[in-house]
């Protein structure tokens, strides 16, 4: 085989979105740019000259998942995302939380903080996906909150979201949805999900990043809950960002 008709390799190609994506040039420039600023004149001035930059952002959050600027926040990561929706919840002993067969192993970590709850795995159909007709008939009425992974790291499917937020409905449950593998695949609106709360990562489908993340909690969920051990930025706030 001559020389000219040898295959060259002419790019690499990046398959682990799933853990983290690879961050977007303009991404990167901007993270880099603002890194450098904080060098110059500090982190505290650089914050507050980024200000409506940042106010842009909280917007384009809110229209990403189809929801209010008031009910999103940006906090370090999906797990940190989660784990201050579920600490509203405030669960008690006796209480029980539906999950899916594909709940992230770090989610049921931080359920397995509350030592008296009871967790309940949702049935699943034949492709493994939640059976929401099984799920409701399991509820309990003491279901006091559902976490569904909306899309599992570990395979390519999508519980059926929407349905399973009908489920929460029904039953005057708190509905939490892990979206971290969606957010940057599919369309997302909080409204036809019917959810109180979601989380979605920055750094993976939507290559922003790391240590990024969007929390999202419904004015519901706000009104209903209070927030675990907000700081003295997130003390006294309504709206979401007293998680951040």
């Amino acid at each position: 085989m001559t020389d000219d008709l040898q295959w060259q390799p002419q790019a690499s190609f990046y398959f682990a979105n799933a853990a983290a994506g690879v961050m977007l040039p303009d991404v990167l420039e901007a993270t880099i740019g603002h890194l450098r600023r904080e060098a110059a004149i500090g982190a505290v001035p650089a914050a507050a000259e980024a200000s409506d930059l940042l106010a842009t952002g909280y917007a384009a959050a809110a229209q990403l998942i189809a929801a209010d600027v008031a009910e999103v926040a940006f906090v370090e990561s999906g797990n940190r995302a989660l784990a201050a929706l579920i600490q509203s919840a405030a669960l008690k002993p006796g209480d029980h939380v539906l999950v899916d067969r594909t709940c992230w192993g770090g989610t049921l970590q931080m359920l397995s903080s509350y030592p008296d709850i009871i967790i309940d795995v949702m049935p699943v159909d034949q492709h493994g996906r939640v059976d929401v007709d099984a799920a409701r008939e399991q509820a309990h009425p003491a279901t006091k909150l559902i976490v569904l992974t909306w899309c599992p790291a570990t395979c390519g499917f999508f519980n059926p979201a929407e349905a399973v937020g009908l489920v929460a409905e029904d039953i005057g449950a708190f509905y939490i949805v892990d979206a971290c593998q969606v957010a940057g695949q599919r369309s997302i609106n909080v409204s036809d999900l019917r959810c109180h709360g979601l989380a979605a990562s920055g750094r993976k489908w939507l290559r922003g990043p790391r240590g990024t993340a969007l929390l999202y909690a419904s004015r519901a969920y706000l009104a209903a809950t209070r927030p675990f051990m907000p700081d003295q930025f997130g003390q006294g706030r309504t709206d979401a960002r007293r998680y951040r």
